[in-house]
């Protein structure tokens, strides 16, 4: 059975708002890059498209994670919590917003530094002025 595309944007919307602030501009460019990412299905579980050959990236999600997932997979364990939309938009979340979190070891400061910037740059903000993590 299909997915209803449009039910599970809204519900990644849903999930976008409260895990990266009501800044409409960042929500947009998090909107933007999951439907990049899933090919516009906005589905979790989201494989990578297959190759011209054939083969397929081992990615998957709204992100698709690649080299991520064994990290991924360990923050899942270390939380308690399983695969699911929300799951994913937290770690990455995480991984921006909270310099101390697992995530953000994992991407490495200086990625998660420059998604910052690209985010306050996008939505208007002065250097320094950064929408606050939400939980």
């Amino acid at each position: 059975m299909e997915k209803d595309k449009d039910k599970l944007k809204a519900e990644v919307f849903k999930l976008v708002k409260k895990h990266f602030g009501a800044n409409p501009i960042i929500q947009a460019t998090i909107m933007a890059n999951i439907e990049h990412e899933t090919g516009g299905t906005f589905d979790y579980e989201q494989l990578a498209n297959p190759r011209s050959d054939g083969t397929r990236e081992p990615a998957f999600g709204l992100f698709q994670f690649n080299f991520h997932q064994p990290y991924y997979e360990a923050w899942l364990k270390e939380n308690k919590l399983s695969n699911s939309a929300e799951s994913q938009i937290k770690y990455v979340s995480d991984a921006i917003y909270r310099e101390d979190s697992q995530p953000a070891k994992n991407w490495g400061r200086k990625h998660s530094q420059n998604t910052q910037e690209l985010l306050r740059k996008r939505s208007g903000k002065k250097e320094g002025e950064y929408d606050k993590y939400e939980v």
